[in-house]
């Protein structure tokens, strides 16, 4: 059965409530308020967490995309990274027959997860989403 990109959208969609979600919880443990979350790395000492809502970005990106891109929104914008920057899959690997959108949907998901969001700093999601949408026109 093939994944609709409508259920991709839902799925970030709740990712994105639980992002919000757990990051407000944090900014009240840490006694942040509403003035963000600071990270402690000193290269990012002066960076602010602010949430955003994404799902304009979401669905823009994805639903605009013919089925047969999402593959494309996978491998451009995740590609296989496990935290480690270390590939999960090889390029002939997503350019294979085997490649369902099934699988599309789980690295999509699987890689989109609260952890890998906070891990990697969310207030980069902004300049992430604006390299997303450079990569996928220049696949189009």
């Amino acid at each position: 059965m093939k994944v609709k990109i409508d259920y991709v959208i839902k799925n970030l969609l709740t990712l994105d409530s639980m992002v919000q979600s757990e990051s407000e919880e944090i900014k009240k443990a840490f006694g942040q308020g509403e003035l963000g979350l600071e990270y402690g790395s000193e290269e990012s000492v002066n960076m602010k967490f602010e949430p955003r809502p994404v799902e304009q970005a979401y669905k823009y990106f994805l639903s605009e995309l013919p089925l047969e891109r999402l593959y494309t929104v996978v491998t451009v914008y995740y590609f296989g990274r496990n935290g480690t920057n270390s590939p999960l899959l090889e390029w002939e690997e997503l350019n294979s027959p085997d490649f369902s959108q099934e699988k599309a949907l789980t690295i999509l998901l699987g890689l989109v997860s609260i952890r890998e969001h906070f891990e990697h700093g969310l207030s980069q999601l902004p300049m992430a989403i604006e390299t997303l949408e450079e990569k996928i026109r220049n696949e189009l």
